[in-house]
């Protein structure tokens, strides 16, 4: 389980603006899943055990496989955008 103090650390990005909540019974934002998604979670349950916190509505879970699948994409371009720059 999170603590709150977790939870202050993890909203607030190192560009100090919150992140928005993705799912409120465990207090995950966007910022919390895209860092999960960088540690290779590619699927909700991989976030929630990145984040130390199990399901529990369900609610969000369309939500987060979208931005998983986001952050694959911008993943997978990354390199074509490097060598572009270079």
């Amino acid at each position: 389980m999170r603590t709150l103090l977790s939870i202050v650390i993890n909203t607030v990005p190192p560009d100090g603006a919150p992140g928005l909540y993705i799912c409120h019974c465990n207090a995950l934002t966007d910022t919390d899943i895209q860092q999960a998604a960088a540690q290779g979670a590619c699927r909700p349950r991989e976030v929630y055990d990145a984040c130390g916190c199990t399901a529990q509505c369900g609610s969000c879970t369309r939500r987060i496989l979208a931005l998983l699948q986001e952050a694959r994409i911008e993943q997978a371009a990354e390199p074509a955008l490097v060598a572009a720059m270079d």
